[in-house]
């Protein structure tokens, strides 16, 4: 039978999230030496690349930066990348020379972060990157340049690619160009909440308000799999039939729309 895991905590906090912890909990340090919390990323898609300038790997900056170009505005989407000179020694100059090698080589303009060793005594970041315990979710031992962690809006691990994996992979673009989840603020003023009940295989939604409301269920690569019209105060969705993977449902009634996220496993 299908186990879903929680990735949104509902209103009340019905039920318990599989991530331990969130990237937001976290601070970082710009290309420029200005440290920054992660938590500025709240309510965007974030991709976390560790770089560098001398690799065969090297070109996919190019990819990377068209990225950013197309889906930075329209869908949230942030890059940040990290150079890191622990895999080949291909990135031994100092932060303003790795920066000014993908500005001037690859335009890049996404947001470039200061060095990091991964190796050894790495930073909080990519600690949570490559650690279950940490993140909830995965181990993903970074083993090389360019590796690639996906982040979603709520500051959740979501998947990780190696370094062979171009950056506009399908799997990729078809995640950045997936339907934007609610964040916490938003869910505690809805008036329509959403929860899982993980005994009976089902996510039960309520509503608070007399409006009628739709529920449009899509898979990750933006399929849709089912139009729900519903005029009731509560709606329970059986979802032991559905494959695994990555969900969104959208809820929309007059006054609002609200998308949530969550995963059915087997």
């Amino acid at each position: 039978m299908a186990k879903l895991f929680l990735t949104l905590f509902s209103v009340l906090q019905l039920c318990t999230s599989v991530y331990s912890q969130s990237i937001f909990d976290y601070n970082a340090v710009t290309i420029i030496g200005d440290t920054v919390p992660m938590s500025q990323f709240l309510g965007k898609k974030i991709m976390i690349v560790n770089t560098a300038s001398y690799c065969g790997y090297t070109p996919q900056f190019a990819q990377l930066q068209q990225l950013y170009q197309q889906y930075h505005v329209s869908n949230n989407f942030e890059i940040l990348g990290f150079p890191c000179n622990d895999f080949g020694n291909q990135d031994p100059g100092t932060d303003s020379a790795s920066l000014n090698f993908c500005s001037s080589n690859y335009n890049v303009t996404f947001q470039m972060m200061s060095h990091v060793n991964i190796v050894s005594d790495t930073t909080d970041v990519f600690r949570w990157l490559q650690q279950q315990n940490l993140n909830g979710v995965s181990n993903a031992q970074i083993t090389w340049n360019f590796h690639k962690f996906l982040i979603d809006e709520t500051g959740h691990w979501v998947a990780y690619y190696p370094s062979q994996t171009l950056p506009n992979a399908p799997a990729i673009v078809n995640w950045i160009t997936s339907p934007n989840i609610t964040s916490n603020k938003e869910i505690i003023k809805s008036a329509v909440t959403f929860a899982y009940s993980l005994a009976s295989n089902q996510f039960t939604i309520s509503n608070n308000s007399s409006q009628p409301f739709r529920v449009k269920l899509f898979s990750l690569d933006s399929k849709l799999i089912e139009d729900i019209s519903n005029n009731s105060s509560q709606l329970n969705y059986d979802t032991s039939n559905l494959p695994n993977g990555v969900y969104f449902a959208s809820i929309q009634n007059s006054l609002e729309k609200k998308t949530y996220k969550f995963i059915v496993s087997k």
